[in-house]
């Protein structure tokens, strides 16, 4: 037990900015417990979602200010880590796209304007369907998708880690020597248990949801999965946030189409 609560709480201080006492900091980069994923970007969920309820209270008008918060602190309560990884994968596609070495390009610590026009991408995505979670389903519909979405967005990475080469170094390769196809199975358990449980939601309805959710993981991850193994030739951790960010995206604008079904 005490062996779990280490190995949730190491994964604490990777994935999130939450202070982590000393003894419980990861010593040498490595990763074990991967089912846990799910609980980490649960609390990472919840913790984003914090600042929007503080505002509704103040304010129940101020949408446009409450979706622009839920933008940042999707970004914040990772560290910035699945975003920086998100635009240097980004760029090393475009590289190989246009005949330069993506190898060079994935590592380089200056970004270009291919970065600035991504990321731009990436939070206009986030933010309009928010936006229109917000509008057409209230800022309650809101709060829940941001943090299921966040919950089964961390499943992601072992998804692609698995099904992809090992990396030569560097963090992908811990992550590949971690991962388990039990780790996978028992995070989406996990993922679709909360994804319930926070619902609140008629068994049938739960059913269709999860199926929505899956679809959506599945979807992003085989797309990441072929364009890793297609530029790159494995999944680096820059690849690995790719996926978490791309399965985000695609959660929260698959929960707009399905939403009918379960609201």
């Amino acid at each position: 037990m005490l062996k779990v609560i280490e190995n949730f709480v190491a994964l604490l201080s990777f994935l999130t900015p939450i202070p982590i006492p000393k003894r419980f900091q990861l010593r040498e980069l490595k990763f074990e417990g991967l089912f846990m994923l799910p609980l980490v970007g649960f609390l990472r969920g919840v913790l984003a979602v914090i600042p929007i309820t503080l505002l509704a209270m103040v304010n129940s008008n101020a949408i446009y200010v409450a979706v622009s918060i839920a933008v940042a602190m999707h970004y914040f309560v990772q560290g910035f880590i699945h975003g920086d990884g998100f635009i240097d994968f980004s760029e090393a596609v475009l590289a190989y796209r246009f005949g330069a070495n993506p190898h060079k390009v994935v590592k380089d610590r200056y970004k270009g304007s291919y970065a600035i026009i991504v990321f731009s991408i990436l939070a206009l995505w986030i933010y309009s369907t928010l936006l229109q979670l917000c509008l057409f389903y209230g800022l309650e519909n809101m709060v829940k998708a941001i943090i299921i979405s966040e919950t089964w967005s961390p499943i992601s990475m072992a998804l692609v880690s698995y099904l992809s080469l090992e990396p030569p170094e560097g963090m992908g390769k811990k992550f590949k020597e971690g991962v388990k196809l039990v780790d996978i199975v028992l995070g989406i358990v996990v993922s679709s248990v909360i994804t319930i449980g926070l619902a609140d939601l008629h068994i049938f309805k739960g059913f269709i949801k999860i199926i929505f959710l899956l679809a959506s993981l599945a979807i992003s991850c085989l797309i990441t999965h072929m364009l890793s193994s297609r530029v790159l030739g494995y999944a680096s951790g820059d690849v690995l946030g790719f996926a978490h960010e791309i399965t985000f995206s695609v959660i929260i604008t698959m929960l707009i189409f399905g939403a009918r079904l379960w609201t």
